[in-house]
């Protein structure tokens, strides 16, 4: 039933859809939600992102590195890089460490601003899971 919600032509069902998998976790729920970041609205991507971080996903990390490095579609824009920084920060894989120092200190001579704004959400999300794994601070 919610995979049918998700491919709902109306925007809020489809919202609804991803809460309720967000909601009841598991296998089949992430399954769905780590579709969803290739789905072409950019509001669903950000809330499939959001959940996933939410649920300590790890199966998406990978995901959704690629998507922030370029290698997959789906984070054209700032706002949802910004997202997966914050996801990989609630996820509980120290892979995402490394990619997240990265962006801590990215730069781009386009957006200036907004790259500041992902270079400080970066150094957030590195210290949020330099408190849960102590020996990250030492890479």
């Amino acid at each position: 039933y919610l995979h049918r919600a998700m491919n709902n032509p109306n925007p809020k069902v489809r919202a609804e859809a991803i809460r309720a998998l967000g909601l009841t976790g598991g296998y089949e729920a992430t399954d769905l939600l780590i579709q969803g970041l290739e789905n072409a609205d950019e509001q669903i991507r950000i809330l499939c992102i959001r959940w996933l971080g939410r649920l300590g996903e790890t199966r998406s990390v990978g995901k959704m590195v690629r998507m922030l490095e370029g290698k997959d579609m789906g984070a054209e824009n700032m706002r949802i890089k910004k997202e997966i920084i914050i996801s990989l920060g609630n996820i509980d894989e120290p892979e995402g460490y490394s990619v997240l120092k990265k962006y801590s200190h990215h730069r781009r001579l386009r957006n200036r601003s907004e790259w500041e704004e992902i270079n400080a959400t970066a150094k957030q999300s590195m210290e949020q899971m330099a408190q849960k794994f102590p020996h990250l601070r030492r890479r």
